[in-house]
């Protein structure tokens, strides 16, 4: 799935809408998003603010259509949902066939956490109630009923931390592909 003018995205738990905004301005196409508050989208400018589908509350308060997206994207929100593999449940429905689900997460099994100890950044408790490993999240994607994520890799989204991305292509069946397994063995 690539994105272009015709494709459309949703955000769970957007907040400023950073990232919508930039899927927009670089691909043009239509965006959408739901999160808890509507306080980060309030700083925005008036023409990004009206280009976004915004809805407030949690994925499962707000009414966006199965099946009707072609990437819906999660960053860095899992760790901090009592009921992970609900929210990766509701999320992959919104997913249409062919479209992407992305999930990022701090990788807590990283060498940046093992090495940084308490001082790793992506600690913060109350707010973070899941510490995602490869392990882990791979068991909360199981929970929710979905295949194995087809790519899974660590990336320093921020220098401090390091992250970890599954892309899950719906109902395309690449299985456990050798591209896979190089990645879980360089990475975890």
């Amino acid at each position: 799935a690539q994105l272009n003018i015709r494709s459309e995205v949703l955000d769970v738990g957007c907040g400023q809408g950073i990232f919508l905004e930039e899927v927009r301005r670089a691909f043009g196409c239509a965006i959408a998003g739901c999160d808890t508050n509507d306080v980060g989208l309030q700083d925005m400018s008036p023409e990004p603010r009206r280009a976004i589908d915004f809805r407030k509350g949690e994925l499962h308060e707000v009414d966006f259509p199965d099946e009707h997206y072609d990437m819906v994207v999660a960053l860095h929100v899992l760790e901090h949902i009592p009921d992970a593999s609900d929210l990766v449940r509701r999320a992959w429905a919104k997913v249409k066939p062919g479209g992407i689900l992305a999930i990022e997460v701090p990788h807590f099994g990283s060498m940046v956490r093992r090495l940084s100890g308490r001082y790793w950044t992506a600690l913060e408790a109350p707010y973070h109630v899941h510490d995602f490993t490869l392990d882990s999240l791979e068991r909360t994607m199981t929970a929710a009923g979905l295949p194995a994520p087809t790519y899974i890799r660590t990336v320093p989204l921020f220098p401090e931390m390091t992250s970890v991305w599954v892309m899950l292509f719906k109902r395309l069946l690449l299985g456990d592909s050798w591209i896979r397994k190089v990645i879980r063995a360089l990475f975890w």
